[in-house]
């Protein structure tokens, strides 16, 4: 799920910025990858932006249900409640020059500001993901934890914005405990 949310964040993206920057349209402008390889060598695809998963965590706002699903055999069987998700990306311009970075970056970020929650109904593609809505807001940083990012990236500061995309769920449909069938109800009553 995780995935395949990024994959289409980065599509919407792609299209809005072909659009505005009148590009051919097999051209990729955000690229989905690490700012570094493996290796700790900057990853330069140049004149891109780089989507990069950053962070992921556990939604507390959002009260899971148990969920139960009845059974070829008519049962129930029980699923443990899904895990609601946080993800952060980092959007980052790798281009040689810099008034153009900041010209692409502004426009990713024009973007979320034009669209910055996605539902079924301004969005059909969602139907496919099996995600009701998704939401991106813009995520301060301030410098100390900018440093704290960029040091853990293994890299130097390039020019990037952060945002925080909720809420993902992830559902396993792995049936955890079996609810037999009530076969029949005792009606006897006895006085006191």
């Amino acid at each position: 799920m995780i995935n395949k949310a990024i994959v289409f964040l980065n599509q919407q993206i792609n299209d809005y910025l072909k659009l505005v920057l009148d590009l051919e349209p097999l051209t990729n402008k955000i690229i989905l990858g690490n700012v570094v390889d493996s290796e700790g060598k900057v990853n330069v695809e140049s004149n891109t932006l780089k989507l990069t998963l950053v962070n992921i965590e556990e939604e507390f706002a959002i009260q899971p249900n148990r969920s139960f699903v009845k059974q070829e055999n008519g049962s129930l069987g029980k699923l443990n409640p899904g895990l609601h998700l946080n993800l952060y990306l980092l959007i980052t311009a790798h281009f040689k020059e810099y008034d153009e970075a900041l010209k692409c970056l502004s426009h990713a970020i024009a973007f979320f500001q034009t669209k910055n929650t996605f539902r079924k109904d301004n969005t059909p593609e969602l139907e496919a993901l099996g995600v009701e809505r998704m939401e991106v807001k813009l995520f301060k940083n301030s410098f100390e934890l900018q440093n704290q990012l960029w040091g853990a990236l293994g890299a130097k500061y390039m020019p990037s914005v952060m945002y925080k995309m909720g809420v993902i769920q992830i559902q396993n449909e792995q049936i955890t405990e079996s609810i037999p069938l009530v076969e029949s109800l005792n009606t006897n009553l006895t006085k006191l």
